[in-house]
């Protein structure tokens, strides 16, 4: 008895397109058998589209959920211009590929897997959105651009980086989703050629500044601006003043967000209290049931379709 209709994909010849390929799947038995004829794998996607359609079926268009985040870690050639494609490297790790991580919500998780396992310190701040994609494995994954990060001083393992040039090199499933990157970090290029000041793209912090923002707590869990004893104050501040304008610049960016989450603290703690005398004073305590949209969007599930809602990122950017 014939457990299958069909044999495993095979060399052979394809009835459709004429083709010689490898993947030829042929019918099981004696039908055709020695004349290795069948069809191929993309044909049969063809084929069935078209049969789809001719029973009237229209397909269903489903809203994938996350598995991966992959990272883009940028460096810059000096002496190339900021526009130039090839001038930029990023982060592989030990396979050569671009870091992954699994899919959380929250970017400083992503943070600390970049800190621990390829020693590099960045900011859920300087995070951009950069492709969403199906990978290699068929998992549905995003690609998320770390465009301002440091070195951690000592940390184990070394870091290596690829230009996009040697991503694409071997033809396969890796190439066709680091080509979507490639042509999705291009399209980030030619935001920042527009307005540049709004769309960095990669800012490398050297080791002075990197050991200011070490004095200030910046990479690590702690509350900022607590500083370390053990610092000399006076050679922290040479290294303040030779951080050069783009550093300054983030470090401007963290300050802020610093200070706003502070506030947000203060507010989220004296704001139920407020909350509470005004429903006792109108005698509703429950309040109208009434949700902001961003509270009804987080809330709520996430609609079908192609197009997705992305992660909100710290700078309030989708």
């Amino acid at each position: 008895m014939i457990e299958s209709l069909f044999k495993e994909p095979a060399p052979g010849t394809c009835l459709y397109c004429g083709s010689e390929r490898d993947d030829v799947v042929t019918p099981a038995g004696n039908i055709a058998e020695h004349l290795k004829l069948g069809v191929c794998d993309p044909c049969s996607y063809t084929l069935l589209h078209a049969w789809r359609r001719s029973r009237g079926e229209v397909a269903c268009a489903t809203t994938p959920q996350l598995v991966h985040t992959y990272v883009l870690v940028p460096t810059f050639a000096k002496g190339r211009a900021e526009e130039d494609l090839s001038a930029y490297s990023f982060l592989v790790n030990e396979e050569g590929g671009l870091p992954r991580f699994y899919f959380n919500k929250d970017p400083r998780e992503v943070v600390a897997g970049l800190a621990r396992e390829q020693g590099i310190a960045t900011w859920a701040e300087t995070t951009r959105f950069c492709y969403q994609g199906y990978d290699s494995r068929g998992d549905f994954s995003e690609v998320l651009l770390f465009w301002s990060w440091g070195k951690i001083p000592a940390s184990p393992g070394g870091r290596g980086f690829s230009t996009f040039e040697t991503l694409l090199k071997t033809p396969g499933p890796d190439a066709g989703f680091y080509l979507g990157i490639m042509r999705a970090f291009e399209g980030l290029l030619a935001r920042r050629e527009i307005a540049p000041e709004t769309n960095k793209v990669c800012v490398v912090l050297r080791e002075p500044a990197m050991r200011y923002m070490r004095y200030q707590n910046y990479d690590s869990g702690r509350d900022p601006g607590e500083g370390h004893e053990d610092e000399d104050v006076a050679m922290v501040e040479l290294c303040r003043a030779a951080m050069s304008s783009e550093e300054l610049a983030v470090l401007a960016l963290l300050e802020g967000f610093a200070r706003r989450a502070a506030e947000a603290r203060v507010g989220v703690a004296v704001a139920p209290r407020v909350r509470s005398r005004v429903a006792e004073s109108e005698g509703d305590a429950e309040g109208d049931g009434k949700l902001d949209d961003e509270q009804e969007e987080a809330e709520g599930d996430v609609p079908e379709g192609f197009a997705r809602s992305r992660r909100r990122l710290s700078g309030g950017e989708t």
